[in-house]
C-alpha cells in the first residue's frame, strides 16, 4: 500500500501557487522514497494545474502516467472552468482501457483488495470481541455462556455496522450495483471467510450478513487507500482562479467510484478573496493557521466535557444531603445540566471566534495582497514546516524530499516556481 504527503494550494485574485513535496511510503511506511512528482500541468497551452495525494496510482496505473497521456490528448482544447476540466479528466478516465486484451482484470483485482480489506476490518473486530471475554472473566462461565455472550456481542456489531450503512450510495451507484455486486463475488467473499475464521467464530448464518456489509461498504464508503485529486487555475471564462478537489477509490461494476470533495473545493469571488487550503497531512499548517495544534484542541475540549458532564451528579449529591423530594432533585439536576450544554456552546463559540480573530483573519488578509513570488514562498514553507515537523518526531518520514512549487496566473499560465532535477 501507498501512503502520501503533504501538498497545499493558496489563492488569492491575481493567482493560485501549488506546492507538494516528494515523498512516498509503501508498505505501511516499511519504506519511504523521496522523488516521487505530484504536481503537474493538466494542459500545456491553458492555466490549470493538477495535484495527487494518497495513493499514487488508479488501479495500479500511476497517476503520472495517467495525467501524461490525458495532457496528449488534450491537446490545445479548453474548458469554461476549472471543474469542466476535471469533468473531462474523469470522462478520459471512465473510457480509459489500460489492458487491450482484459480490460476489466484491473477492476477485478482492485475489488478483490477491497473486499479482502473490508474482510480483515471483519475478522479483526471479531477477534477483538472474543478476546475481550477472556479478559472479563469469562472463561470461569461454562461453555454455552460463553458461547451465547460471544453471538450476542459479534451480533450487536452486525447490527451497528449495518446501522452505519443506513445511507446513501456514493454518487453514480444504485442498488442495482449492489445486487450485481453480490452476485459475483459472494462464492468468493464465502470461501475467504470459511478459510480466515476458525469453525468456533463463525455462525452459517452470519456468511450472507457479512457478504452484504462488505459489498454495501464498498459502494458507500471509500477505503484509507484513495487517492486525492486537486485541480487548479482558470478556466476560459474565469478571471479568478478555483481549486476542484475530489477523491478517487478504483473502479466498481465499470464505473470509476470517486467524490467531489466540497470543503477542500473554493473559488475565488466578491465574497472570498483569499483561500489556504491543504492536502492529506494538514496538521501543522492547521496549527499555524489557527494558533494551536488540532491534538491539543481536542484533548482539552474533550477533558473539559468530562468535567462537565460530572457537575450535575456533584450537584445532585450535595442536594440528597438536604433534599428528601426526588422530583425536586431531578429537576434540579435537568436545570444544571441544560445551563452546563449552554455555557459550553458558548465557550466553544468564544473561543473559535477568538482564532478567527487573532489568527486565521490575519493571516487571510496578508494572503489576499500578497504577489505572486510570495504567494509561492507561503505555499512552499507550509509544506516545509510539516516536512519538519515529520523529520525531528518519532513517525514515518512520510513528508519530506524536494518540494515543487507552482504558481498559475491568467497571463502567466502555469509557471514552475520550483521544480526538483532529474538525475
Amino acid at each position: 500500500m501507498v501512503k502520501v504527503t503533504a501538498e497545499i494550494a493558496i489563492l488569492n485574485t491575481k493567482a493560485v501557487a501549488l506546492a507538494a513535496d516528494s515523498a512516498v511510503t509503501i508498505n505501511y511506511g516499511e519504506k519511504v522514497f523521496h522523488s516521487v512528482d505530484k504536481l503537474f500541468e493538466l494542459s500545456h497551452h491553458h492555466p490549470v494545474g493538477i495535484m495527487f495525494y494518497g495513493r499514487d496510482n488508479f488501479l495500479n496505473i500511476p497517476w503520472e502516467t495517467i495525467i501524461t497521456v490525458y495532457r496528449s490528448q488534450l491537446q490545445k482544447k479548453s474548458f469554461t472552468t476549472v471543474e469542466k476540466y476535471a469533468d473531462d479528466f474523469f470522462k478520459f478516465l471512465q473510457k480509459a482501457k489500460f489492458d487491450i486484451k482484459s480490460p476489466e482484470k484491473r477492476e477485478t483485482l482492485f475489488i478483490i483488495e477491497a473486499l479482502h480489506i473490508e474482510l480483515e476490518t471483519i475478522y479483526k473486530k471479531i477477534v477483538d470481541i472474543k478476546k475481550s471475554l477472556h479478559s472479563e472473566g469469562s472463561e470461569l462461565l461454562p461453555h454455552e455462556a460463553k458461547r451465547s455472550q460471544f453471538d450476542a456481542k459479534v451480533e450487536r456489531y452486525f447490527i451497528d455496522y449495518i446501522q452505519s450503512l443506513a445511507k446513501d450510495y456514493i454518487q453514480g451507484f444504485t442498488d442495482e450495483d449492489y445486487y450485481i455486486l453480490l452476485e459475483k463475488y459472494s462464492p468468493y467473499i464465502e470461501k475467504i471467510i470459511k478459510d480466515k475464521f476458525d469453525a468456533d467464530m463463525l455462525k452459517d448464518e452470519w456468511i450472507k450478513t457479512i457478504q452484504a456489509i462488505v459489498c454495501s461498504t464498498l459502494l458507500k464508503n471509500f477505503s484509507n487507500y484513495k487517492s486525492g485529486i486537486v485541480f487548479a487555475g482558470f478556466g476560459e471564462k474565469e478571471w479568478l482562479p478555483s481549486v476542484v478537489s475530489y477523491e478517487v477509490d478504483g473502479k466498481i461494476n465499470g464505473k470509476i467510484k470517486y467524490r467531489l470533495i466540497r470543503e477542500k473545493t473554493r473559488s475565488i469571488n466578491v465574497q472570498n478573496n483569499a483561500s489556504i487550503i491543504p492536502f492529506a497531512q494538514i496538521d501543522m499548517i492547521d496549527a499555524f493557521i489557527t494558533g494551536i495544534d488540532s491534538q491539543i484542541e481536542n484533548y482539552y475540549l474533550t477533558e473539559i466535557e468530562t468535567i462537565l458532564e460530572k457537575i450535575p451528579q456533584e450537584v445532585v449529591k450535595l442536594a440528597k444531603k438536604n433534599w428528601t423530594d426526588d422530583e425536586q432533585i431531578e429537576q434540579l439536576q435537568k436545570e444544571i445540566f441544560n445551563e452546563i450544554v449552554k455555557l459550553y456552546r458558548l465557550f466553544h463559540e468564544n473561543i473559535t471566534a477568538y482564532k478567527e480573530k487573532r489568527f486565521i483573519d490575519p493571516i487571510i488578509f496578508s494572503v489576499q495582497v500578497l504577489p505572486k513570488k510570495e504567494l509561492a514562498e507561503m505555499a512552499e514553507a507550509l509544506v516545509n514546516l510539516t516536512s519538519f515537523k515529520r523529520k525531528v518526531s518519532s513517525t514515518v518520514e512520510s513528508v519530506g524530499g524536494p518540494i515543487d512549487v507552482a504558481v498559475i496566473s491568467k497571463g502567466d499560465g502555469f509557471v514552475w516556481v520550483k521544480k526538483k532535477k532529474r538525475n
